[in-house]
């Protein structure tokens, strides 16, 4: 990364995983074991160990999981405890990002809540199976100013759209998805940010 002249800040909270990441990715990616919300604390990460990607800090996130579709298999079935920081904290020791990836699980909107600095460009999880959570999220995002949204859908590599849109023509196709589509990332820049990917 710094070749490219970028530098990568990781948060991953659970073991071992920060640590098989620690050890797998280049070096210059720093990988924080820590977790990351609205004020810094201690909190309980609820983990499921058959799938492990979708341990959330988030007790609604789990009890809407428990219904909601492609999560009929999950059991969050074990506790870690964590150490929370602040998007500000992180920014206060490493700088302002040009691009935050925001990946927690139902815990987005308090790790939004945790940061006060413009940052150009922020990406979001959007879960079909549970619409609520998107729909806070374009209205959180708009507030603070990342207000032209775009989508990646999957793990897909390009932008759904050829155009940056408002937060009404994001809702709207979002409401649009049935609970059994494809999840993605939502991603919100400022106006006059640019976004290539």
């Amino acid at each position: 990364m710094n070749s490219a002249g970028a530098s990568v800040i990781a948060i991953e909270p659970q073991q071992p995983f920060a640590g098989f990441l620690r050890r797998t990715l280049p070096r210059d990616i720093r990988v924080l074991p820590v977790a990351v919300g609205q004020t810094p604390s201690k909190a309980t990460l609820a983990v499921s160990s058959r799938h492990p990607t979708v341990s959330t800090l988030s007790a609604d996130f789990v009890t809407a999981g428990k219904t909601a579709t492609g999560f009929t298999q999950v059991n969050w079935d074990r506790t870690q405890q964590v150490q929370v920081v602040t998007l500000d904290d992180l920014i206060g020791e490493y700088g302002v990002p040009h691009y935050i990836k925001i990946d927690v699980e139902g815990s987005e909107e308090a790790v939004l809540a945790g940061l006060s600095h413009p940052v150009a460009l922020i990406s979001v999880e959007y879960l079909p199976a549970l619409p609520h959570l998107a729909r806070a999220l374009v209205r959180q995002l708009q507030e603070m100013g990342n207000d032209r949204f775009n989508i990646v859908q999957g793990e897909g590599g390009s932008f759904l759209w050829p155009d940056w849109r408002d937060a009404d023509a994001v809702t709207a196709w979002l409401a649009s998805q049935g609970s059994a589509a494809q999840s993605g990332d939502l991603f919100a820049r400022r106006p006059g940010a640019t976004a290539a990917r």
